[in-house]
């Protein structure tokens, strides 16, 4: 038959990779004079005591310096809750001190001195205050010395002393070069990353590629149990239904289902949203949220942070939530907000989009386009406590019955309840502002028979670009991710297809070898090829043919998208420029 025979087509020039390779520094803060970096990342730490104990676990003065906002340093409550106290840090090397930058807990101090010292023992003081008034404070300063340290002469109140962050700006020192953080998304050019739009034929049960079932009981007083998967099916018309009922299970009297993508996809910065039907009834507790990825590594709720898209109420579907969670602010004393539709409608009647725009600084929250809600990380820091969203979260889908929140249900909720969810979507934008380039959509079609097998590489309204290199310390990196890749077969049972690329050598002699990618499945039934390093050390990267994604003799019919994640990775010494390569993307089947 001619579709078992072998076809090759070739989209030469397809993606055009412009990457901007810029030698930096260091990483430099808002603000901070030219020249400056952070000085404190990693560097050691030491105080008057610290608290390590079942209410702040390892509170110790490294965590001043992790560039992790969920972290802190606490006095201990024993010997440190009088006055004066003290921390400090080491930067490894003389420095040029220019700005101190702080962000308390509760226990902060309205009296307290920054000084300096060449050898820890003989201090200076470069900025002194009796006004303190905790939160976050940016100091200007002037100094010069190895050690940097915070004098407490004060506190504010009967308790110690505790801060979540110290980051020490300026010149010299021995710094480290902080975790690289994502770029901020252009939201007018955006690209999907991951989505389900739950396809599936009716009964089937979510793709456990992309979630993961959550089982057991719920927090907050909730009243459901969550089982593995017998609460959640597809329609066959393109939504997945989770459904709550009036059933023992698990020593409760009702269950529902969960989903999360936690260990299957996270993302940092961009924009996540849903298109969801909610149920009616009282007790009934729907939810679309986000989660910080390190709670599954020792950090708790809520320091990880949790974003909350979509809370609806089912005593009154009118109104919805949006909410952020972090420290000092959790629970009911969250920072949200309480809207509706115009007019008043129920959201119970109609399928609905919940839309969150996640950035360096802000999230935005919207209701089927219409903002509804903005929380800046500024006024967050200075009002209410550390800002905790710049990590990668995973995204959550539940239906609750009961609770600290909704309430209970009662002898006028209907069971079973039903959230319909047509479809999660992620984007993120793989150009910073003001990139650009030219319009490149190609699509490839094998002629015989037709129909039959074709292939469309999504290259959006400009080249895909890399963001600017940040130092490494033995290389320079910068990070993108390729647009999607669709492949439509419709040959059930039928002959093995694969997509793979290639590049050639940038421009400026720039080698094609470093650069490498994380192939992934963004929906569908296929495999994701092998991840490629960049061959920086050893190794020849994308340089050489590698599989981006395949299926196998005898797959099902059906679309696949794929995606990858690419990586550059360039020597310390390359020169500062705008360096371009073209991948070449070939479809065989």
């Amino acid at each position: 038959m001619a579709s078992m025979l072998a076809r090759k087509v070739v989209l030469s020039a397809a993606l055009a990779l412009m990457c901007t390779v810029i030698v930096p520094s260091g990483q430099v803060a808002q603000g901070a004079p030219p020249g400056a970096q952070l000085l404190s990342y990693a560097k050691p730490g030491s105080a008057s005591s610290s608290q390590d104990d079942g209410q702040c676990v390892r509170c110790t003065p490294d965590k001043l310096f992790d560039a992790d906002s969920g972290t802190r340093w606490a006095a201990s409550p024993t010997t440190g809750w009088v006055d004066p106290g003290w921390v400090q840090v080491d930067l490894g090397a003389p420095a040029s001190i220019t700005r101190v930058e702080l962000q308390w807990e509760s226990a902060y101090a309205t009296g307290y001195d920054v000084q300096v010292s060449d050898d820890a023992s003989s201090w200076h003081t470069i900025y002194a205050t009796t006004t303190g008034h905790g939160f976050h404070e940016d100091l200007s300063v002037t100094g010069q010395g190895r050690y940097v340290r915070l004098e407490l002469t004060k506190r504010a109140g009967q308790y110690g002393y505790s801060l979540y962050d110290v980051n020490i700006y300026g010149t010299g020192g021995d710094p480290v070069a902080p975790p690289n953080q994502a770029p901020d998304p252009d939201f007018t050019r955006l690209n999907l990353v991951w989505s389900d739009e739950f396809d599936g034929p009716a009964g089937s049960r979510p793709d456990p590629a992309k979630w993961t079932v959550e089982t057991g009981t719920g927090q907050n007083h909730e009243l459901q149990y969550y089982t593995d998967n017998e609460n959640i099916a597809m329609d066959g018309q393109g939504h997945a239904v989770f459904e709550a009922r009036k059933e023992d299970r698990g020593g409760m009297h009702y269950t529902s289902a969960r989903l999360n993508t936690y260990g299957k996809f996270a993302f940092q910065y961009g924009r996540v949203e849903a298109r969801i039907k909610v149920p009616d009834g009282n007790g009934m507790w729907p939810a679309f949220w986000m989660m910080g990825t390190n709670y599954f590594t020792g950090t708790g709720w809520p320091y990880d942070g949790e974003v909350d898209m979509m809370e609806v109420l089912g005593r009154n579907t009118a109104e919805a939530y949006s909410t952020i969670h972090g420290p000092q602010y959790f629970g009911g004393n969250g920072i949200g907000q309480k809207y509706t539709q115009p007019g008043g409608a129920k959201l119970s009647g109609d399928f609905h989009t919940w839309t969150a725009d996640w950035d360096r600084s802000r999230i935005r929250f919207s209701l089927d386009g219409r903002p509804v809600f903005t929380v800046n990380k500024a006024d967050v820091q200075a009002t209410r406590g550390p800002w905790v969203y710049d990590h990668p979260f995973y995204v959550i889908l539940n239906l609750a019955v009961g609770g600290d929140f909704p309430g209970n249900p009662d002898a006028t909720t209907p069971f079973p309840a039903q959230m319909a969810v047509d479809y999660v979507r992620v984007y993120q934008s793989q150009t910073p502002p003001g990139g650009d380039g030219p319009a490149q959509t190609v699509t490839a079609t094998v002629p015989a028979p037709p129909g039959e097998f074709s292939w469309t590489i999504d290259a959006g309204d400009h080249a895909v670009v890399l963001s600017d290199a940040v130092n490494k310390g033995s290389y320079l990196q910068s990070t993108g991710a390729l647009k999607p890749v669709k492949v439509s077969d419709t040959r059930a049972g039928g002959p093995a297809w694969s997509v793979s690329g290639q590049v050639g050598d940038f421009t400026g002699g720039l080698s094609g070898k470093y650069l490498g990618w994380t192939p992934a499945v963004l929906s569908g039934a296929a495999t994701a090829g092998d991840a490629v390093p960049a061959g920086i050390d050893v190794g020849n990267g994308l340089a050489e043919p590698s599989v981006l994604g395949s299926a196998p003799t005898g797959h099902a019919a059906g679309t696949a998208t794929l995606g990858a994640g690419l990586d550059l990775r360039v020597p310390v010494d390359t020169v500062p420029g705008t360096y371009t390569t073209t991948l070449t993307l070939t479809a065989l089947s």
